[in-house]
């Protein structure tokens, strides 16, 4: 066992409290491989962690040695530690490549019935970062970053790898800097616009249009190109994460100070319709720092 490794992580697993979710085995099966979540990872769970992993990787697990006594200090309550082996079947994500057999540890939940499942030659995907100077090792950006081959879980997580490294991939939202209302030219009828920082200053905004006996419209600018729009995303989607995930509920004070009442009522009203219709961004467990 790498106690430089094993340290690690014990500090890793000790320093943050996550949520302690149960899990229930697949049906018709006892000590099942197949690990299904009474109350799944939701999207935003699943995306969170792929955002702060450094390598994502699919393996299937050679061996797993449950740990004790100063191996397991500071345990999330209710879970049992383990020192992980596993050969790479598929290295999805991760520059400069990985070791074809990698070890980690993880803080696995048990079953509704309190059993843990069978690990050894499960296949799973581990959103993960490296351990520096050690090339075979891992750890988990989470605890719950060791995904059983669901579809909430660990295939969730292979098409959102994919979808962030597509060249389209939408920027990371980090606010709202300006927004401004025109009037139409008769009643009812008026334009807002929204515009958001990006980490890398790529330009998004939101426009909403609203005309007489019809329901305000909103759709998404991804470039500075006029007319170029994009429609309200699907929910469960890159970009539908990175709004849901990233707005806040109400215009910041910055983005509206310099308009008059009513256009700033307006707006208020055209980003609330906006808010409302994106949904939550629901998470279950506490969310990893991101990269």
């Amino acid at each position: 066992m790498n106690r430089f490794f094993l340290a690690t992580g014990l500090a890793a697993f000790g320093a943050v409290s996550f949520a302690n979710v149960q899990a229930a085995p697949a049906k018709n099966s006892r000590n099942s491989a197949i690990f299904v979540p009474v109350k799944p990872l939701s999207y935003a769970d699943v995306a969170d962690m792929v955002m702060a992993a450094r390598v994502a990787v699919r393996v299937r697990v050679k061996s797993a040695s449950a740990l004790s006594g100063k191996a397991a200090i500071n345990v999330i309550p209710g879970r049992k530690r383990y020192l992980m082996t596993g050969d790479v079947m598929t290295l999805i994500r991760g520059e400069g490549g990985i070791a074809p057999r990698i070890t980690w540890l993880v803080d696995q939940a048990p079953d509704a019935r309190g059993k843990f499942p069978k690990l050894t030659k499960a296949e799973l995907i581990l959103l993960a970062n490296r351990v520096p100077g050690h090339p075979a090792e891992v750890q988990l950006v989470s605890p719950d970053a060791q995904l059983f081959m669901t579809p909430e879980a660990g295939l969730r997580a292979h098409a959102l790898v994919a979808e962030l490294a597509s060249p389209a991939a939408p920027p990371v939202i980090t606010g709202i800097s300006d927004a401004f209302h025109t009037p139409g030219t008769i009643e009812g009828e008026g334009t807002t616009q929204i515009f958001m920082t990006t980490r890398d200053e790529r330009p998004i905004s939101i426009g909403i249009v609203r005309q007489p006996q019809q329901p305000a419209a909103w759709s998404l600018f991804l470039s500075e190109t006029v007319g170029d729009a994009t429609s309200p995303p699907r929910p469960e989607t890159l970009l539908w994460y990175r709004l849901a995930c990233a707005l806040p509920d109400a215009l910041p004070d910055v983005a509206v100070a310099s308009l008059a009442a009513t256009d700033k009522a307006k707006v208020s009203e055209d980003y609330a319709l906006v808010r409302k219709q994106l949904g939550a961004c629901l998470r279950t467990v506490k969310p990893p720092v991101a990269r």
